[in-house]
């Protein structure tokens, strides 16, 4: 990956730190941290497996149930790529704290995992 594609695809981001729940296709459910959010998808830190390709539920109780597929897998880590859910646009919703102050709890550089 170029610098100026690492760059792109760090600008895409918001990091948050949000609780939510994990439902799989079985009716399990798990407790998740959602540390970052795209336009199309989140960074979800989380003590389940998953498979590539996998469908998804993501709660967060502030805002709903999103419905998602497994991109990318890490060591207790995933990015689920939305495809359904109240509103698509959660990085909109996480750079409006006025609307969601709850949820405005953006971290620190060094509390981020990710590469």
């Amino acid at each position: 990956m170029t610098s100026e594609e690492q760059n792109r695809r760090a600008d895409d981001r918001l990091p948050v730190l949000w609780h939510g729940t994990i439902i799989t296709v079985d009716d399990r459910s798990v407790p998740c941290r959602v540390l970052d959010v795209s336009l199309a998808g989140t960074y979800i830190e989380c003590a389940l497996t998953v498979r590539l390709g996998e469908e998804l539920i993501l709660i967060i109780p502030e805002l709903g149930e999103f419905a998602g597929e497994v991109q990318w897998m890490r060591n207790g880590s995933f990015g689920l790529a939305l495809a359904a859910g109240p509103d698509l646009l959660l990085k909109k919703i996480a750079e409006d704290d006025e609307t969601y102050p709850g949820l405005a709890g953006v971290r620190t550089e060094k509390d981020d995992p990710a590469p």
